[in-house]
């Protein structure tokens, strides 16, 4: 008689991948962002010409910020989420990205981390080094309308090696910009406010750059040889763009490499899975 070893399906998912990517939050030292680009919903209006200076920068040439869902005057189902957080699902890829926070009417409280042509080698390290196959950077760019500001990225790992991959940070404009497969939009905010007037530019309903405040998701593959290794941080820097352009870079997210004990494991199911043939008397 032919015996076959059962396995489990619920244990064979937490090994073989799914059809689509998953890519989940990549906690970064808070210390590497340099730029606030969110209004929090808490924010305190100051004197006419100077209403939200203090809560948020400016991310292009007419002062304008994204805002936390809730800010005093805004649309209902505008702004970014309180919870800090935005999930999607692009293409059969499911993304998460934790933001930092936004801050709470206390001043500039930085959430991004801005490149430029002036910002260059510009780095975020990770607070728990690990091993990946993929990242996906949550960002936009500005003032990018005819040409979006092209970025190398360099992974650095813990053993003092480092590979940079050109021309792969390509985030497209928060207003004028386009989904597509490599730079899928993960989330419309329908809405930007000016920091210096309080003025909005909202599109309630319009997955559109009618208003801007769009947020897309640039993804990294690393070479079979770099997912082996442990990444410490990355560094990010802007080529080619004009003087104005700029690319924020808001989370990071990534595929955890699998891991030669878990393939070790699967492996060794499979043997023992093929069918065996009873000893001949």
């Amino acid at each position: 008689m032919k015996k076959f070893l059962l396995i489990p399906s619920a244990f064979l998912a937490a090994f073989v991948p799914a059809y689509g990517l998953n890519y989940i939050p990549v906690a970064v030292n808070a210390g590497g962002f340099d730029f606030d680009t969110v209004v929090e919903s808490n924010a305190t209006a100051g004197a006419n010409g100077s209403v939200y200076v203090s809560a948020a920068n400016s991310l292009d040439g007419v002062n304008s910020a994204f805002y936390e869902a809730g800010l005093t005057g805004s649309a209902g189902g505008t702004g970014l989420p309180s919870n800090e957080q935005l999930t999607a699902t692009v293409g059969g890829d499911s993304f998460t990205f934790n933001l930092a926070s936004y801050g709470n009417n206390t001043g500039l409280s930085n959430n991004a981390l801005q490149i430029g042509p002036t910002d260059v080698n510009q780095t975020l390290t990770l607070t728990t080094p690990a091993s990946y196959t993929g990242f996906a950077f949550l960002g936009f760019s500005t003032e990018a309308q005819n040409l979006d500001a092209v970025g190398d990225v360099t992974v650095n790992f813990s053993d003092l090696t480092s590979t940079t991959y050109d021309n792969v940070l390509d985030l497209p404009d928060w207003y004028t910009g386009v989904s597509t497969v490599e730079d899928p939009l993960i989330f419309n905010s329908q809405g930007r406010v000016q920091t210096a007037t309080g003025m909005y530019n909202q599109s309630l309903g319009q997955l559109s750059p009618t208003a801007g405040g769009q947020l897309y998701a640039n993804m990294l593959t690393l070479s079979a040889g770099d997912q082996l290794k442990t990444v410490q941080s990355i560094t990010f820097s802007i080529t080619g763009a004009a003087a104005e352009d700029r690319t924020y870079i808001l989370a990071v997210s990534a595929v955890p490499e699998p891991g030669s004990v878990a393939l070790i494991v699967f492996g060794g199911l499979v043997l023992a899975g093929r069918r065996t043939r009873r000893p001949q008397a």
